[in-house]
């Protein structure tokens, strides 16, 4: 049921928030005082692609 949940996450809507997140960590990350907003969107990058996971 997991995988299930999680297929249609990335298909409807999934992918797109994890390259808006990708996007906007890469780009704080280039300034100094983005870094630490920058590594909070990478992290919730990593955490959007699956979101039924526990």
């Amino acid at each position: 049921m997991k995988t299930i949940l999680n297929v249609i996450w990335l298909v409807l809507s999934g992918f797109w928030l994890f390259l808006g997140y990708l996007a906007a960590g890469v780009l704080l990350c280039i300034t100094i005082i983005g870094i630490p907003f920058g590594i909070v969107l990478l992290r919730s990058a990593s955490r959007s692609g699956r979101p039924v996971l526990r």
